[in-house]
């Protein structure tokens, strides 16, 4: 009988060790979340083992920091999309496009080193929607962001626009130069894609 409680805490002990290593590596996903008030947003960091990690031949998943998540108040926009913010006058242009956002976090961007990238899903009727960008994989000169949909209800009675701020290192981008950044709903499906120099 002692033996096996002696065997029981040896086995306890070196897996919580192993999760704890695991932990401090990164495997895990790290994000703060705040959907108390959907308007809020929240900020965090998504990380990955390495910068990249290959998952194919040619296919590799992308770290990325999360600036901003949440809704902003107003319809215009009617369906889902992506933009992107690889310089100064990328920044200067997505304002006029996208004047609702706090730009502010976007502009502390050292756009030598990083890029932004802006989804949103589109004027949804109410608050209560939101956006999660789940993985970002390169394909080649295919950037492949896939996101799903969030829905936790209440909210305000007013259309919004659910959006999800990404910062993305120049360094973890496998290939450079003319890239297409193609926006995946939770199905796979295409929603949108915009090719730009980087």
């Amino acid at each position: 009988m002692k033996s096996w409680t002696h065997l029981f805490n040896f086995a306890l002990r070196y897996s919580l060790i192993l999760i704890s290593f695991l932990f401090f590596l990164g495997v895990l996903v790290s994000e703060k979340d705040s959907y108390a008030n959907p308007l809020q947003g929240s900020e965090g960091i998504t990380y990955a083992l390495s910068s990249y990690s290959s998952t194919s031949a040619n296919q590799y998943v992308i770290a990325f920091e999360t600036i901003a998540k949440g809704a902003w108040l107003g319809g215009g926009i009617k369906k889902g999309g992506l933009v992107t913010v690889c310089s100064d006058m990328d920044f200067k242009k997505a304002k006029t496009q996208l004047p609702a956002l706090d730009w502010k976090k976007i502009q502390e961007t050292n756009f030598d080193h990083y890029l932004v990238v802006i989804v949103h899903l589109g004027v949804k009727p109410t608050g209560g929607y939101g956006i999660g960008v789940r993985k970002i994989v390169q394909r080649g000169s295919k950037v492949m962001i896939e996101v799903e949909d969030e829905k936790y209800g209440g909210g305000i009675d007013a259309a919004t626009i659910p959006y999800h701020i990404l910062r993305l290192r120049r360094a973890d981008l496998r290939q450079t130069g003319e890239t297409t950044f193609i926006l995946l709903n939770s199905h796979g499906g295409e929603v949108y894609k915009v090719t730009v120099n980087i």
